[in-house]
Formats: structure tokens, sequence, C-alpha cells
């Protein structure tokens, strides 16, 4: 106690003393930055075990503890942000997949061999022993990686966190293109790409789109840069804006195509139409002039199966164009067992002339043969399948091919044979019937008639909604 007074008489003592009451400022503004350098290198001293970093880093993503793992990382730009939801992501990836999470410790590990001569690498890592990795491919990798600072008095240790760019683009211009739901840049015929950088390794969410008069084109994709191996940091994501284009068909080119209402031009000049929406909002169809005047096909809408859609008009502008079709065929089916019962071909009058001489050449046989007998019997009615029309132009004449089905009750048997003491029977014939438009006429006749190719239980013949049937008094 005496020598504690004796210093404060000391001239010495009294100096200081005065000192510090006129320099108050600037003594606290230096005992603060002295407090500021020790507990800075009592922080740098307990990051100088890199054991002891790692084992921390570990404990920080088992935990979920995000605080914890924040004060282990130093990120290797300036100009990267630390994104609390990329370390979540690494967290939970870690977390989920231990095979990965085991991966970055076994890199870490590797590392602090290279930076700490005190420090061994555990035997039972994969990379213990081997000369196919450099040890500069060793500090390269990964994107958390165990990072040495080098400092005024001792080194101390971090985990560095890589910097990435991800180069961004599109084929489209006018594309509102976004990362993780935020509008990034909107790209021009000029510019239809951006590198975005730097950034935190995590996984990244694209997103392009662009309106189109028909469709709203959307494309996403993932840019996943924990996959990267942290040596290029370079990263492509194309977002492909083209959309889905399909094919419009007609037997006949000068059709004229509408989208709902719109007239958007001939089929001859539309190879690809798009891109179109998939939900079914888009309805196509087709209109041309003819003879009997103008017709269109059915409205067809456009769904993800559509590839093609065939915008054929009907052969008949509205339904007494199409009864006239019906008329004709049914007055064929009448006329074509009238005929027979009567062995008299002059009975047609809605068959064209290879079918009036087939029928002919048959009839002039039962005259001649007399053991041939006439048919007996009548038409009892018609199935017409309009739901597979065919409609085309063949050697200048409008022609349709459709399957119909004959109705009739005649003495003809099961097997085929016709004798006038049969007892008449209902028969079924399936045909595809071949009608052609005669523009002096104006009117339709049959050309020719074949059996139905693939008639049977399992056909869709006479099936569904398209179906018109007939019966005959």
């Amino acid at each position: 106690m005496d020598i504690l007074n004796d210093v404060k008489k000391t001239e010495a003592y009294k100096k200081a003393m005065t000192f510090v009451r006129r320099n108050k400022p600037i003594v606290f503004s230096g005992l603060v930055i002295i407090l500021i350098i020790i507990a800075i290198s009592i922080k740098a001293f307990s990051n100088d075990d890199p054991d002891q970093v790692i084992k921390d880093f570990s404990q920080a993503v088992r935990q979920d503890d995000i605080d914890a793992l924040e004060d282990l990382i130093s990120l290797d730009d300036k100009e990267m942000e630390l994104d609390e939801k990329k370390l979540q992501q690494f967290i939970d990836l870690c977390q989920n997949s231990p095979g990965y999470f085991k991966q970055q410790m076994w890199q870490l590990d590797a590392q602090k061999s290279i930076h700490d001569s005190k420090s061994e690498m555990s035997t039972e890592n994969p990379l213990y022993g081997t000369d196919a990795v450099s040890l500069s491919d060793i500090k390269k990798m990964g994107s958390y990686y165990l990072k040495k600072e080098e400092g005024l008095f001792f080194d101390s240790y971090k985990i560095g966190v890589r910097p990435y760019y991800i180069t961004v683009s599109t084929n489209k211009p006018d594309a509102a293109i976004k990362m993780d739901g935020e509008e990034i840049f909107k790209s021009t015929k000029k510019r239809l790409k951006k590198r975005i950088g730097p950034l935190m390794p995590g996984e990244y969410h694209f997103t392009g789109s662009k309106k189109f008069p028909y469709a709203k084109v959307t494309n996403k994709k993932v840019a996943d840069l924990f996959m990267d191996d942290g040596e290029h940091g370079e990263t492509e994501v194309s977002l492909n804006l083209s959309g889905k284009k399909i094919e419009i068909e007609s037997s006949f080119s000068d059709t004229q195509v509408f989208v709902g209402k719109k007239k958007v031009g001939k089929v001859e000049d539309l190879k690809k139409f798009g891109p179109v929406s998939e939900d079914g909002s888009i309805k196509i169809y087709g209109e041309k002039e003819f003879p009997w005047g103008r017709s269109k096909s059915p409205e067809k809408k456009v769904t993800e199966n559509t590839e093609s859609i065939d915008v054929t008009p009907m052969p008949f502008a509205d339904k007494k164009g199409k009864q006239s079709l019906i008329d004709t065929i049914n007055t064929f089916a009448k006329e074509r067992i009238s005929a027979q019962v009567k062995l008299n071909p002059s009975v047609f009058t809605v068959a064209g002339d290879n079918v009036v001489k087939e029928y002919t050449e048959e009839i002039e046989k039962t005259k001649e043969w007399s053991f041939k007998d006439p048919l007996k019997g009548k038409a009892l009615g018609t199935r017409i399948d309009f739901g597979y029309i065919e409609f085309t132009k063949e050697d200048g004449l409008y022609t349709v091919k459709l399957p119909v089905e004959f109705h009739d009750k005649t003495n003809e048997s099961e097997y085929g044979g016709i004798n006038e003491d049969n007892p008449l029977r209902e028969h079924f014939e399936e045909m595809e019937v071949t009608l052609v438009y005669d523009e002096k006429k104006k009117k339709w006749f049959v050309a020719a008639t074949r059996d139905l190719d693939g008639w049977g239980e399992d056909s869709d013949y006479f099936k569904g909604r398209d179906v018109e049937k007939s019966e005959f008094n």
C-alpha cells in the first residue's frame, strides 16, 4: 500500500494523470482498440486448430444450427451475399443425404492434412494414400472447404464458401426470366442471356415465360450447385420457350384455318402452327367453299396429346347437305336389292356406271343360268358411320368414303346361296361405300363398294356418336 502511495507521489504519475484528464477521448479510443485486438486474437486463437473447426462445422450441420454455421464460414468473394436459405438447403441436404455429408467431411479431412503438417488424414478417408488425386485437386474440392487464413501473428481456419456463377439463357426475346421467384431480366433480340453471380452454393429455381397469341409458354429448371465439384464455379441454364407446335392437315391445301373465330391462314401456309396452349382452351377448325356451298370441319380442341389436327371440311355445308348423303346411300340400299329381285339394273338412279355394270353382270348370269334362282326380299335399313368419313378430291372429283352397314331381309342362305325355297332371313353386310359428287347434276352418286376391312367384334365402327341409323318401311 505504501508503494502505491509512493508511485502516486511521483512526477511521472502526476504527468500521466494530467494527460489522461486532458485527452480522455483519445485514451478511451485507444483502450477500445486494444480490447478489440485482444478479442480478435482470442477468437483467432480459438480457430487455429483445424480439427476443432471441422468438428464445430459437423456439429452445426447435425444440430441444424445456422447461427453457429455462419460464425464458421468465410465467403470467398466480397460481392457474395450470405443467404441463410442456401445455408439451410445445405444443412437439409447433408441431413437427408448421409453419403453427401460424409463426402464433405472426407474432403475437409484431406484439406486439413495439407494445410497443417501436424494433422494427419484419417486412414479411413478414401483419399488417404492415393496418387490418383493431386494435392492441388484436393484443395479445390467442395463448395464448402477448409480455408486457411494467414494472420499477422498466427494463422486461423474457417470454412470457405466458393462463389458460383450461373449463365441463364433463352431462345426467345420478350421473355421474363425469374430466379427463385424474382425477375432478374427480360430478354431482347440482342440480349438472350445473363450471367448471375457471385452466388452461394445451393439450389436455384429458374422460370422463363413468354406470351404468344395462342399460348403462354413457361419453362422451369433447377440449377443444383451442390452437385458441382467446386472446381468450375460456372453453370449454364437454358430455358427453351419455343412451346408446342402442331401440324395442321387437310385433304384440301386451300382450306382456311380458324382458331376460335379468327382466321389464321390456309393449310398450305401453316406447316407448323403455334405455340398453342395444351389445356383445351384452343379450338381449331377449317372452312372451304365447295360447289354445294361453304363447308367446315368439326371444331377440335388442342390438348397435351395433340400432335396434329385434321381440318378437312365435311362434305356437306349443313344438316340438309348431310341428309343428301344419307338419302343417296339409303336409295342405293333399296335399289341394290330391288335390281336383283326384279333382275333389272335399270332401277338404279344413284349408282355410278361401274356399280351398275357389276350388278348388270350378276343379273345376266342369273338369267342365263337356270340353276341360279333370283333374289327375293327387301332392304330394311342402314347405319352410316360419319365418324370415319374420308373426304378427298380424286381425279378432279370430290370423293367421300365411309362405312355403311346394310340391313336386308332376303332368301340368301347363311352361306351365301340363293334358293327360291329358302325362307327370308335378315342379313347385315358391312361395306365401305365410295361416293362422288357430280357438279353438273349437283348430286352424289355411289361410285364403288367393297367389303369393309377390319370389321368384327373388336372394330370401332358403328359404335360412336356419329352413326346415323335409318329404318325403312
